[in-house]
């Protein structure tokens, strides 16, 4: 089956629970715990669902530790000073990975990837990955679950480049690839892993209580015969514009306040909605995620750093332009823009002059990755940005 065919058969689960038990009254948070519990299992097979990693690893409630593999953890990396593995008395479920855990917590939104494995290559599959960002030291913030599901494997990082970086280990890994089960239909699928990004929330619980307002939706309509993928997405983008947008509905905020009050006030609940709207089209690929997660980070001040390097190299190369090839003005504008393109295509420093120390300029503030990031994140190319910035088209057209 397909995403979308898991999602539909998903949903219709929760459509026949409601049709068979009339008194279960969805929408209101009282079953959200329940869609989430089935949540996370889903895609992983009856044999693999009651497993603790093996027959041989079950938990022992009486241990600090919680699991002897978390124990095996622990052990394996007690003397790595690149990672802390530790298990919380209060979580006992989850087996913690932390590597630079200052940079981790500073920052308050994080690319979060899953890596769903099976019991059979859950320990040494993450014993693998972890080795690799020990060694990369890459920084992350990660857990490892006590049960199978979709999530087994969270790796909450900060950096886009140690993300593909950590990817591309991954898809190049035999042993993980032949572990991996289906991964969370409803994040963005990536080479049979998932991602999302969810602020300081749960990307999961967001989706659940979705689902739960959906259900709900089409219980007071007495359409659960009709409940699919598409329209379950067509009504997350009613939910989105109705509460974020027109503000002429507020029945996902009152949702979130049913089940937590502190959940209101979070930041990041309308750009998790417009992610799970975004990941479903077909051609959403990997660097309109990594585009959308840069914006979310982007502060106002880089933002404004990149946009008046942008400019200032337009007027240093194009007085260059000018001068060299005794062009008008315009032309030259025209002209260094498109070298400041090639720029970015190529990353070819070739193109920019290095009159001024534009070249070490650009270099030192990371211009380039910048204002690529905020271009995917825009959906506009270079002269169309310049044309938004400006503001007038018209004008800009004859400029550029």
């Amino acid at each position: 089956m397909n995403r979308k065919d898991i999602i539909t058969k998903f949903l219709k689960f929760w459509a026949q629970l409601a049709k068979e038990n009339p008194k279960l009254v969805f929408g209101t948070g009282e079953y959200y715990e329940m869609i989430y519990g089935q949540l996370k299992e889903l895609g992983v097979k009856d044999t693999e669902s009651n497993r603790k990693y093996d027959d041989n690893h079950l938990k022992n409630k009486n241990d600090d530790v919680g699991n002897p593999m978390f124990y095996k953890f622990i052990k394996y990396y007690w003397d790595n000073p690149n990672i802390k593995v530790f298990c919380q008395s209060d979580w006992k479920y989850f087996c913690q990975f932390v590597t630079n855990d200052e940079q981790i917590i500073s920052v308050g939104n994080h690319l979060k990837l899953y890596v769903p494995l099976d019991a059979d290559h859950l320990e040494d599959g993450a014993k693998m990955i972890f080795d690799f960002i020990a060694n990369n030291r890459i920084c992350s913030n990660s857990k490892i679950s006590s049960e199978i599901r979709f999530d087994d494997i969270v790796i909450r990082m900060v950096e886009p480049e140690e993300l593909i970086l950590l990817l591309n280990f991954i898809n190049n890994n035999e042993y993980i690839q032949e572990g991996l089960i289906s991964p969370n239909p409803f994040a963005f699928n990536y080479h049979g892993l998932a991602l999302a990004c969810d602020g300081l929330t749960s990307y999961n619980g967001i989706i659940s209580s979705l689902i739960d307002l959906y259900m709900g939706y089409k219980q007071k309509n007495n359409d659960l015969e009709n409940v699919n993928a598409d329209d379950f997405y067509k009504y997350v983008s009613f939910l989105y514009t109705s509460n974020y947008i027109y503000k002429s509905d507020k029945s996902f905020l009152n949702y979130l306040t049913n089940i937590d009050d502190d959940l209101l006030g979070n930041d990041y609940f309308k750009d998790i909605l417009k992610l799970v709207i975004d990941v479903n089209e077909d051609r959403y690929n990997i660097y309109d995620f990594l585009g959308y997660y840069k914006k979310q980070c982007y502060s106002d001040l880089d933002m404004d750093k990149t946009i008046h390097l942008l400019f200032y190299s337009i007027d240093i190369i194009s007085e260059r332009i000018s001068k060299n090839k005794k062009v008008n003005q315009n032309d030259a504008r025209k002209e260094a823009l498109m070298q400041i393109y090639k720029y970015l295509e190529t990353g070819n420093s070739f193109f920019i002059t290095r009159a001024h120390n534009l070249r070490n300029k650009l270099h030192n503030s990371n211009f380039r990755d910048n204002l690529n990031y905020l271009l995917i994140s825009e959906g506009k190319n270079i002269f169309e940005y310049v044309n938004y910035l400006i503001g007038d088209t018209e004008a800009t057209k004859k400029l550029f």
